[in-house]
Parts: structure tokens; C-alpha cells; sequence
């Protein structure tokens, strides 16, 4: 829905925030839409990508801290926005800007966790329609992703056999037959190794370069870790609305 042709009805002062490297949408796009919009400007923030609220956060804050005190209406007050976006409280165990990020990500599994509660074993492998995917299928992705970023590009090394079988590598389209309890288990299970890798890291780490394997892409373990928060979130939201199916069935 694209609403481009729509910026110029927006009068009220506008701050466009955008990762200068960002590989997704490109940053032109914020140079397109400020010469749509009557009262704005662009805050480009680098090394940044395409999620600048977490890769960027202190930045972030301060763009909009900036912005808000400057603002000509002054309605809101930066340090509420400099609370919400800043304050969160480290991972337990882990270094502060590595912990941050940690505690979205096992957020974001935690929230998984919930909505699987109360689903059977029938809930888990029942499928909206031929080929798409099953909640117990989806589980085990998010377990997955963990594993394959922990092992094949963080550590280095080929998942081993046994894992790689308990996460369906080679029938990821299959619905295990397992409990909603015991698929959370082996999210958790997976979410677990990668907190201990994690606990060796400091935050000097966040900005170091990993590369896959026979890949010559580089990623940061900050943006790394910013992609494990979002594909949880989508898997989350992807049971959420199969539960809701399963929910209208009878």
C-alpha cells in the first residue's frame, strides 16, 4: 500500500530516522520522502542498518531527543522518550550492550512460549491449508535460526548431526510430533547455548564482523542479533495467527 503520493498532507514537523547502510530499503528512500513532506528532515545514522532502534539505540534516542526539544508545539518531553527506547535492563550475566539486545531476543522466545500455551499435540500439526506451515513446524524454525547463526557463523563450525536432526534440517517443512512443552524445550534448549556463547562476550564484540562459511558476507554481531529478534518476532506472530485459525475451526 504504498503512500507516497500521501506525505504532503502530513503539515505537522516530521523527523525521518534511517540507517545510512541500510540493505533493505535504501536510504534514497528518505531523501524521496522528505521531498514530500512540508516540514521535515532527514537524520541519517551510521554504521546502521535497517533496524536503527536496535542497532543504533543511543543514537536513535538522541535524534529524537533533539527533535522533540526543538519541536514547536513542545507537547511531549524527550526524556519520556529517552526513558521507553534506553531503559532497558541487561540480560542477567551479560555485558550491558550485549545483554540489551539478549533480553529482546529471549523476550521475543519467552512471548513465543505463551502463546503456545494450552494448544495440543493435534494444535501443533494442523495446517491452514496444503503447504503451509504448522505450529510445531514453526517452533522448531525458531529454534533453528538460533542454531544455525550460533554455529555456522558465530562459532565457525558445522552443526553437528545429532542437532541438526532435532531441529528438522532436512524436512523443515514436517510437523514434528511433538508436545507444544516439548518443542518450547528445545527452543529454550537452543536460546540456552546461545546465552552461553553469549557470555563470553563484551560489548567491544557487538561491532565485530562474522562471516558464514563459503559466504563473503559480513555481519556484525549487533545486527546479527537484531535479525534473531526479528525473525522470533515474525514466527511469534505467524503462531498467533494460526492460533486464531484454530481458534474459528469449530
Amino acid at each position: 500500500h504504498p503512500v507516497g503520493h500521501r506525505l504532503a498532507r502530513i503539515t505537522a514537523p516530521t523527523l525521518i530516522i534511517w540507517g545510512a547502510d541500510d540493505p533493505v530499503v535504501s536510504p534514497l528512500a528518505a531523501t524521496r520522502a522528505r521531498e514530500e513532506l512540508t516540514r521535515a528532515r532527514v537524520e541519517p545514522l551510521e554504521p546502521c542498518g535497517h533496524l536503527p532502534t536496535f542497532e543504533q539505540p543511543e543514537a536513535f534516542v538522541d535524534a529524537i531527543d533533539g527533535f522533540l526539544s526543538h519541536s514547536a508545539s513542545g507537547a511531549l518531553d524527550g526524556s519520556i522518550a529517552m526513558r521507553i527506547a534506553a531503559d532497558v535492563e541487561p540480560w542477567p550475566g551479560l555485558s550491558p550492550g550485549v545483554g540489551r539486545l539478549a533480553r529482546r531476543l529471549f523476550e521475543q522466545r519467552d512471548t513465543l512460549a505463551e502463546v503456545t500455551d494450552g494448544l495440543t499435540l493435534d494444535d501443533v500439526i494442523w495446517r491452514p491449508h496444503e503447504g503451509a506451515p504448522a505450529i510445531g513446524s514453526l517452533l522448531l524454525q525458531a529454534g533453528a535460526a538460533v542454531v544455525r547463526v550460533h554455529h555456522e557463523v558465530l562459532v565457525g563450525s558445522a552443526v553437528p548431526d545429532e542437532i541438526s536432526t532435532r531441529f528438522g534440517f532436512s524436512t523443515p517443512e514436517l510437523a514434528p510430533r511433538k508436545s507444544p512443552n516439548r518443542l518450547i524445550a528445545e527452543v529454550a534448549w537452543a536460546h540456552g547455548q546461545f546465552e552461553s556463547w553469549l557470555r563470553e562476550r563484551t560489548d567491544a564484540d557487538l561491532n565485530r564482523g562474522f562471516t558464514r562459511d563459503g559466504s563473503t558476507e559480513t555481519h556484525t554481531l549487533r545486527w546479527l542479533l537484531c535479525q534473531m529478534i526479528e525473525d522470533t518476532a515474525a514466527i511469534r506472530g505467524k503462531v498467533e495467527v494460526i492460533r486464531q485459525m484454530l481458534a474459528g475451526r469449530g
